[in-house]
C-alpha cells in the first residue's frame, strides 16, 4: 500500500508540475483535501485491481461517487487539481497526512482482528 501511495504521489507531482500555469488559491480545509485525495487513492487502487475490461467503467463510477461524497462537481475538482499543482509543499503535507491515515486504518484493522 505504501508503494502504491508513493507511486501515485510521484505521478501526481509530475502531472501537476506539467499542468501548472496559475497562482490559484485552494479554498478547502486541509482535512477535506486529505479525505478527498485518500478516496481518490483508494478508488485508483481498486480500479487497478479490477478485471481489465471493467477498469474504465469502474473509474467513471468511482469518480462520480467521490465527487458526490465530497459535494463537488467536475469543474470544482479540476480547479482543485490545478490549484494543488502550484503548491508542492501543500501536496507533500497532504500526502504525509494520507500516509498517516492509512497507517491508522491498518492499526484499527489489526485491533479488530
Amino acid at each position: 500500500m505504501k508503494f502504491a501511495l508513493k507511486y501515485i504521489y510521484i505521478t501526481l507531482v509530475i502531472c501537476f508540475a506539467a499542468c501548472s500555469d496559475s497562482d490559484d488559491q485552494i479554498n478547502m480545509e486541509h482535512d477535506r483535501m486529505v479525505d478527498l485525495l485518500f478516496d481518490i487513492q483508494v478508488a485508483k487502487i481498486a480500479t487497478e485491481n479490477a478485471p481489465p475490461n471493467d477498469r474504465d467503467s469502474l473509474a467513471k463510477v468511482y469518480r462520480r461517487q467521490i465527487l458526490d461524497m465530497h459535494d463537488m462537481n467536475k469543474e470544482e475538482f479540476d480547479e482543485f487539481v490545478n490549484s494543488l499543482s502550484n503548491s508542492p509543499q501543500l501536496m507533500d503535507s497532504l500526502y504525509i497526512d494520507i500516509e498517516s491515515k492509512v497507517d491508522s486504518l491498518k492499526e484499527s484493522m489489526k485491533a479488530d482482528n
